[in-house]
């Protein structure tokens, strides 16, 4: 089944799982181990965040909406402007904006006498895609707006089995800077991209119906969410990014807003077993994937997404 073809209702809850292959990329570096790729230290499982997945999802709405405008779809968390300053503007459009020094008390006395939160929490929500469905802190600035709980959750995630990382290096003739200690005597620089070699990692999520319809999430949210997820990778290529591709999506829509189940029961249902030789898979081949449907609700429909 296409994606087009999955019926969204945005008063049902829905649960989702997702594969993502990676070739000869670095699908999220770790800032703490010089951006090589992110791995469990002990097993060597890769690893991808799920800040990471929320912001890919993020950049390509912005494509998207730039394509189809929609007004209520910009994305707050973004480099635009600071998150105080969107704020400020709720504030402005709705013609409650504070001066910074209005009042000489402390901060958070002024974030507990702020009558018109909840008119800059309606705004930021009716305004902003990434507000009403991941989610937002709203409570700083000088115009708060308290807090959001997204509609929608994302796992962590993580490959089933270990992955190789290799690390090509490189020398760059062009200068950055007049002389580095790590030029060699004709000037050249040396640099590393370390890269996962094969890995396939598995992620699962929700939609909470729930808290979607406190935040306002509409049916075409949903749509542009699922649309978003599937091609998350194609506005975020890079020399070190070439080979990450979603692989599988698997969508588990509940009768209403009520789940039949926890989220990680449902993300454990797509299966991924491993049939390599080595220490390490290779390629997509090294896997047998299915959807376990054992013992499934009859509440819940399942549909399998044919991406390409």
């Amino acid at each position: 089944m296409r994606l087009c073809e999955v019926p969204m209702d945005s008063n049902c809850t829905y649960d989702f799982a997702f594969l993502v292959s990676c070739d000869y990329s670095n699908p999220n570096g770790d800032p703490d181990f010089d951006n090589r790729p992110r791995t469990n230290y002990e097993t060597e499982h890769g690893e991808i965040t799920s800040e990471c997945i929320k912001r890919k999802i993020r950049d390509r709405v912005v494509f998207l909406n730039e394509m189809n405008p929609r007004e209520d779809c910009d994305i707050f968390i973004r480099e635009n402007k600071t998150l105080n300053e969107k704020m400020d503007d709720a504030a402005e459009a709705l013609g409650l904006s504070k001066k910074k020094n209005d009042s000489d008390t402390d901060e958070k006395k002024t974030k507990a006498k702020n009558k018109n939160a909840d008119k800059i929490n309606e705004y930021m929500r009716n305004h902003y895609f990434d507000v009403r469905t991941f989610g937002a802190v709203l409570s700083t600035g000088n115009n708060p707006g308290g807090q959001v709980t997204g509609a929608i959750q994302l796992s962590e995630m993580t490959t089933p089995d270990p992955v190789q990382i290799t690390t090509f290096k490189h020398t760059r003739k062009a200068k950055t800077v007049e002389k580095k200690e790590d030029e060699d005597k004709t000037g050249s620089v040396f640099s590393e991209k370390p890269v996962v070699v094969f890995g396939l990692y598995k992620g699962n999520g929700r939609y909470s119906a729930y808290y979607g319809k406190q935040n306002g999430v509409t049916n075409d949210d949903l749509k542009l969410f699922f649309k978003s997820l599937v091609a998350m990778f194609d506005n975020d290529m890079s020399a070190c990014r070439t080979g990450l591709v979603v692989e599988k999506l698997v969508i588990f829509k509940h009768k209403d807003e009520e789940s039949t189940g926890p989220m990680k029961k449902y993300g454990e249902r797509l299966v991924t077993e491993s049939h390599y030789e080595g220490d390490y898979p290779q390629s997509m081949k090294d896997y047998n994937i299915y959807v376990n449907m054992e013992n499934i609700s009859d509440d819940v429909e399942v549909f399998e997404v044919d991406l390409y």
